[in-house]
């Protein structure tokens, strides 16, 4: 094998940061909760979460998957021998989802699969599928990954076989059997039931259609009583039960309870025999969750029922195998569940699920809320120890310190980050603007919390100093509030400016002395600006004349330009801006609907960060943050009237060997570009609605034509992927196709052997200990018989 040293590349790697623009995905910053360092700080925040369990790196172990109705996010941890780490690469795997997804094994081949919602309007589908036409549909996708994950959408809208199976009594003038096949509907505020419900080794869907009652029951209908053979991956299903269980909400009572029937007849539908009470009753509100459990071990599926309108859940018994009933029916129901150790009363609209938390085999009972709005939004998951069987589980209350909130940076809702100096001390600090959690501020008043840099900004780390910083809204509430920081009246302190909900821009003076920090309020209304709702403000010299002037961000999508044309020391702002679009920016998405018209969305919330990112001060280029989670950066920026300016929005990178990509970070993003992370180049830090933080640092990978003092290896038959990178303290890798043992080597650029050990193929992750490597790059190679793979990874102190 040849050696390779081609310094110029590397050099070469560095120029080249000045033309395109990649930050890589990092979570070397430290932060501090009391004395324990924060393992993955930059999740991104989770209000609303949902849990599956899926193997994502082919390792035989189940993986935690979670997604946010909330944002629409996804995030992936690896159940790896040392616990549980955020692996992002796996997120990037996953389509676009909306409202709620369920991973679950469709098509029988161990894998999990994804069941998802689909609205018309808010669809954004890689493939070529028949395009959606109708709210609240199922779209299913396929796990056709070997060793990683690959998802391959089979339908976009799943439709039953039209065949209702002779037997089951129906409402009066409901269509018959020979009807027409239709959608799957399912409620896209509900989180509905997909589980194997009658044993037959496939899954089938419980849940409610819009202002039902009663359950329906949706049989998967590949595996059939009539031996008629499906392939694995079609899509049948077959409308078993418009009233599964022979229950009915009972909307009249105010409580949350159902009306259960334990009449004997059960081939007749339950809700043809109480069609007439369902007449006389107030229509059903929307919004329930159902998961189907086992809970008393008699092999038949219970249900645990949560509503929009009360804090419990209730436990519904199934009694099959207690009666001689011919189907599911429902013979008694628990209104405080789990009943043996502390019930479930403490949010709204309780969403429950059964997973495997702790990588034991045994699931857990995790119960969160389903809402977006008005509940709490900070540790807001209540964990269940499961101390019997995964047959006959038995639950017990461990309190809502759920793992995933103690390990990552989650303020509630909406995040304004700004990286400054505020208590003066030399050393960067962060400063958050947050909406925080529903149950403290109202989302009436935000809050400014303070993270100190205790260290150096060669080796920084922060803990938080202060959750109210200023007490800026303890008088007057603020709203959405948006900071940010530049000297203003010429005496070398940085003044703050805060945007808020109704356009509005106010104004405070640096008064501080030192470490004692003193903002004073000039005017909530400066120069009577209206920027429209949602102002997002940023200090910036545009136009080069040295003095500070004004771009605005708002919830219609634009950018405004205010031009101060006061002095250094008096600024001076017109109610009227500069320029009302600079650059003709948009950020509302237009989409095409099924019928082919172009739509707009209503709201935009363009968020404007200018900065020098390229260390050409004759430019400037600018961040956006965006309303669908999307940060775009504009090129040539200046207040040129009229200037279109070039958007490049492919600008990340999970794993540093991959090209660029639009990365999704939950809605309305929000970027801030400084230096975090000690190695004094731009960093991008993004907030967003789920009330976290997401870091990228701007280190870039060496170009590929080469690396320096290292034996050239070719990765034949697979390739393998190393995180976190940059890494501070472990360093984990994992091999997509490891056939056989193989040994390891960690070197410098020089080639020189710093670490080396076994690994054995049937795992395919390892974790490493790094602590004793410099800053700097490092390179890891693993060797078989018939197999090489070479990797490069950052350390970051």
């Amino acid at each position: 094998m040849k050696r390779i040293i081609i310094i110029l590349a590397f050099f070469s790697s560095f120029l080249s940061y000045a033309q395109s623009y990649k930050f890589y995905y990092s979570n070397s910053p430290k932060f501090m909760n009391g004395t324990d360092t924060l393992k993955f700080p930059f999740t991104g925040g989770v209000n609303a979460a949902q849990f599956s369990n899926i193997d994502l790196n082919g390792d035989g172990r189940k993986d935690l998957f979670v997604f946010d109705r909330h944002t629409s996010r996804v995030l992936c941890f690896l159940n790896l021998p040392g616990g549980y780490e955020h692996a992002p690469f796996y997120e990037q795997k996953f389509p676009i989802m909306q409202s709620w997804a369920l991973l679950r094994d469709f098509n029988g081949d161990g894998k999990e699969d994804i069941f998802t919602e689909v609205i018309d309007n808010r669809r954004y589908l890689p493939d070529t599928l028949q395009q959606v036409g109708s709210r609240d549909g199922v779209r299913i996708l396929v796990n056709s990954g070997t060793a990683n994950v690959l998802f391959k959408p089979i339908s976009n809208e799943v439709k039953d076989t039209g065949r209702t199976p002779e037997g089951y009594g129906l409402p009066p003038n409901y269509p018959n059997f020979n009807r027409a096949p239709r959608l799957l509907q399912l409620n896209s505020v509900d989180i509905p039931s997909i589980e194997d419900m009658d044993g037959d080794g496939d899954v089938d869907i419980l849940g409610f259609q819009s202002s039902d009652f009663s359950p329906q029951y949706i049989e998967n209908y590949k595996i059939n009583s009539f031996n008629i053979k499906y392939l694995s991956d079609s899509a049948r299903f077959i409308l078993r039960d418009l009233c599964w269980g022979g229950i009915q909400f009972d909307a009249n009572s105010g409580l949350n309870k159902f009306a259960i029937n334990l009449r004997k007849d059960q081939l007749s539908s339950c809700y043809y025999r109480m069609y007439p009470m369902q007449k006389t009753a107030q229509m059903k509100h929307a919004g329930t969750s159902s998961l189907m459990l086992d809970i008393n071990g008699d092999g038949i599926k219970d249900m645990i029922y949560g509503d929009v309108l009360f804090n419990s859940l209730i436990a519904l018994i199934n009694g099959k195998n207690l009666h001689p009933f011919v189907r599911d029916t429902i013979v008694a129901q628990d209104s405080i569940f789990p009943k043996n150790t502390t019930p479930f009363n403490h949010i709204n609209f309780p969403a429950p699920y059964y997973v495997d938390m702790d990588g034991d085999g045994v699931n857990e009972l995790l119960v969160t809320t389903n809402n977006t709005i008005g509940v709490k939004n900070t540790n807001n998951v209540w964990v269940y120890e499961n101390t019997g069987t995964n047959a006959k589980p038995v639950f017990d209350f461990r309190g809502n310190n759920f793992w995933l909130f103690n390990r990552t940076l989650d303020f509630g809702a909406r995040t304004v980050p700004v990286i400054i100096d505020i208590d003066n001390d030399g050393k960067n600090d962060l400063l958050v603007a947050t909406s925080g959690d529903y149950e403290q501020t109202m989302n009436i008043k935000d809050k400014l919390l303070f993270y100190r840099n205790i260290k150096t900004n060669q080796n920084p780390v922060y803990v938080l100093q202060d959750s109210n910083l200023l007490s800026l809204t303890n008088d007057t509430p603020i709203l959405e509030m948006h900071p940010t920081f530049g000297d203003l009246n010429g005496d070398g302190k940085k003044d703050m400016i805060i945007g808020n909900s109704n356009g509005k821009i106010e104004f405070y003076i640096n008064q501080s002395n030192g470490a004692a920090i003193n903002f004073v309020l000039q005017t909530r209304t400066l120069a009577d600006i209206d920027a429209g709702n949602n102002s997002a403000p940023q200090l910036f010299d545009l136009n080069k004349d040295g003095k500070l002037d004004l771009l605005i961000g708002n919830k219609a999508g634009i950018i405004q330009y205010y031009k101060n044309t006061g002095t250094t020391v008096v600024p001076n702002f017109s109610a009227i801006p500069t320029i009302d679009s600079l650059g003709k920016i948009t950020t509302r998405r237009s989409f095409t609907t099924s019928g082919g018209f172009i739509n707009i969305e209503p709201d935009g919330y363009a968020v404007p960060f200018a900065c020098n990112l390229d260390g050409d001060s004759n430019t400037i280029e600018m961040l956006v943050g965006t309303s669908s989670g999307e940060v775009w950066l504009y090129t040539n920026v200046s207040d040129t009237v009229g200037k279109v300016f070039a958007k490049q929005d492919q600008l990340f990178s999970i794993n540093p060997t991959d090209e660029a990509k639009a990365v999704k970070f939950g809605s309305r993003s929000v970027p801030f570009v400084g230096n975090l992370d000690a190695d004094d180049k731009p960093d991008v830090l993004v907030g967003n609605m789920g009330g976290g933080l997401n870091f990228f640092a701007s280190i870039p990978a060496p170009v590929d034509t080469g690396w320096i003092g290292v034996n050239e290896l070719t990765a034949r038959n697979g390739a393998i992927t190393v995180y976190p990178n940059p890494a501070s303290s472990t360093v984990t890798f994992s091999t997509v196709d490891m056939r056989e043992d193989m040994t390891f080597e960690i070197m410098n650029i020089v080639g020189q052997v710093l670490s080396a050990g076994e690994v054995n193929h049937f795992y395919a992750s390892h974790t490493i200990n790094i602590e004793g490597l410099q800053s700097g790059m490092y390179f890891i190679q693993l060797k078989g018989k018939t197999q090489s793979f070479t990797a490069r990874f950052l350390v970051n102190r």
